[in-house]
């Protein structure tokens, strides 16, 4: 490959841009959407550069960056930053003529080839255009080590407060637009890293972050804005790595937990999780203890009712002093974060089993089915079952007896866990309550007499939907037909689900093909009465196989009576006859 020309081809475009934005890219280049395109090269690379006109009335500027593997890196102004059709289209113009790119030196040479005057009065000129820019005159150089001026916090923040100022918070991309509004000084945050300026990327990586959470909950983020956020989330590790100076470190700590409170005190986004694992593998154990104090006065400020936020800061604190907490230290931030599955666990490992089951009994239901598996899990079995019992005795939670049920099994009860199947098929009568009674009742031999109990019960309560399904399953026809009758309209359903009656009348083709035939010319009345297309298209095909069955039964004439009727009872509805057109039903 040419130091100065970049090779490639439109399958080396297929694989670096999708699909979608490589043909929209195509669109915009041969619209004209390429202003001003430059090449430049280097001593191991070669860039592509231009405007390129969109939806906004200000150009996008492209770049794409070559190196001898190909497309190296990629950079544009628009929200995503990113493979886009604005790069596309600068590719698309570069394989269309090479030598409508002006060859020129790369930046960094072409400054050093102006005197000091000259570059003044270029920085004057921009800033001209460009009064905004006038705002990086305040900053550090990030080459500048030598002076470890810090940057004042004020510019960053006045920054990012501009950047929200220009989008619309309404619109639904607003997190997205912001997101992209915001990408040149997180690029400044990198500056400063590599130089390394670790001090100044830390402020820049801090302001920024602190600033967006601020607003983050008015927008609606599909994951753009996060990202963003994560990034400052991992450069400030990288500045925490690279630091060993205490007073350096102890405003990177301070940021990375703020995140980690706001996180807990939103409801928990995602957002701090590598801040967390930062806190709790990169500090010093002084570290640990500031961050511990910051932990229990947040703690201590939290509301009661404020269930998961006690418990995340308490999990939090936890897991910090994990290896220098004692017993009662641990047990007390337990009781006041609410932690009883932790509090419990500990209790059990010091054998005080009289105050792991007061904390069992204080538990709610769901609670205790996780308290339970702990008193399981270090060898309590006993006392949880009788937990779970003297709950279940008061409850209406199902989930008591599905556990109990568990542990019969496991012990080998099996007119225990047929005893505790028929009360979760009184409790919730299903399909699959069904088949666990029916295997709990055959451990025992009991099933000819359970299996009459149950189908008693829902016929009493007229649960004649859920009859059906059980006789479908069973294969008898006689008794699926006699009980589908009797199911609600509203379990016909529509095109897009499979009605009960559907599957009665599959079932019932071979053995009771009549009876199958009535069940679907309702079904396809009913869809054709709903009207659209989807149910056009799904009657449609019934229609097709209710021909085949008249077929084998030699009664073509009856179906041609009925599909007379059906279509002159419809003649004006167009898009059903399109349908039934497209299955060959009648001519198109």
């Amino acid at each position: 490959m040419n130091a100065s020309l970049p090779v490639f081809t439109e399958t080396d475009l297929a694989r670096w841009i999708d699909a979608r934005s490589l043909a929209r890219g195509r669109a915009y280049f041969q619209s004209g959407a390429i202003e001003q395109p430059t090449h430049s090269a280097a001593a191991d690379a070669h860039s592509l550069a231009a405007l390129c006109h969109g939806s906004r009335a200000t150009p996008y500027r492209v770049q794409a960056t070559f190196d001898e593997h190909g497309l190296a890196a990629h950079f544009c102004t628009c929200p995503f930053d990113g493979r886009c059709k604005h790069l596309a289209a600068l590719l698309f113009a570069w394989l269309d003529d090479p030598a409508a790119f002006t060859a020129q030196a790369d930046l960094e040479t072409r400054l050093a080839q102006r005197t000091p005057a000259e570059l003044i009065e270029l920085i004057q000129q921009m800033i001209d255009r460009q009064p905004e820019l006038a705002w990086l005159l305040d900053l550090p150089t990030a080459r500048d080590r030598t002076s470890a001026r810090p940057i004042d916090p004020e510019l960053i923040r006045r920054q990012v407060q501009q950047a929200l100022r220009s989008i619309d918070e309404d619109d639904y991309h607003a997190a997205r637009d912001f997101a992209g509004e915001i990408d040149h000084l997180i690029g400044l945050g990198r500056q400063y890293a590599t130089q390394p300026d670790w001090p100044n990327a830390a402020i820049v990586y801090d302001t920024i972050l602190r600033e967006v959470l601020e607003v983050y909950g008015q927008l609606h983020d599909d994951g753009d804005l996060a990202g963003r956020l994560i990034d400052c989330v991992n450069g400030l590790g990288d500045c925490l790595a690279a630091s060993d100076d205490a007073a350096q470190r102890l405003p990177i700590v301070q940021a990375l937990f703020d995140t980690v409170a706001w996180d807990i005190r939103f409801g928990g986004t995602g957002l701090s999780d590598n801040a967390y694992d930062l806190l709790l593998n990169f500090l010093t154990s002084a570290e640990r203890s500031l961050v511990g104090a910051w932990v229990r006065s947040a703690l201590a400020q939290t509301a009661p009712d404020r269930d998961y936020a006690r418990r995340a800061f308490g999990g939090l604190y936890l897991n910090l002093q994990d290896t220098v907490i004692d017993d009662e230290s641990y047990l007390e931030i337990c009781r006041e974060a609410g932690l009883a599955s932790a509090l419990l666990d500990r209790l059990l490992q010091l054998d005080r089993d009289t105050e792991a089951i007061a904390v069992a009994r204080a538990a709610s239901d769901y609670e205790l089915l996780q308290l339970a598996d702990i008193l399981v899990k270090r060898e309590r079995v006993e006392i949880a079952v009788q937990l779970v019992r003297e709950r279940q005795s008061t409850s209406k939670d199902w989930r008591l007896s599905e556990w109990l049920k568990q542990q019969a099994a496991q012990r080998g009860d099996v007119n225990e866990v047929l005893s505790l199947a028929e009360q979760l098929f009184r409790q919730r009568p299903s399909v699959e309550g069904y088949q666990q009674l029916h295997a709990a009742a055959e451990a025992c031999q009991r099933w000819d007499s359970v299996r009459v109990q149950a189908l008693t019960q829902l016929i009493q309560s007229q649960q004649f939907g859920l009859l059906t399904e059980i006789h479908l399953l069973a294969g008898d026809i006689d008794a699926t037909l006699s009980t589908v009758e009797k199911v609600p309209a509203h379990w016909w359903g529509n095109a897009f689900n499979e009605p009960l009656q559907l599957k009665v009348a599959r079932a019932a083709e071979a053995e009771r093909p009549a009876e199958a035939l009535r069940l679907y010319r309702a079904h396809v009345a009913r869809l054709i009465d709903q009207r659209g297309r989807a149910n056009y298209t799904a009657a449609a095909q019934h229609l097709v196989r209710m021909r085949a069955i008249y077929q084998r039964l030699d009664q073509l004439d009856a179906w041609s009576r009925y599909f007379a009727e059906l279509r002159e009872r419809y003649r004006n509805l167009r898009a059903l006859h399109q349908e039934l057109a497209k299955v060959g039903l009648i001519p198109e």
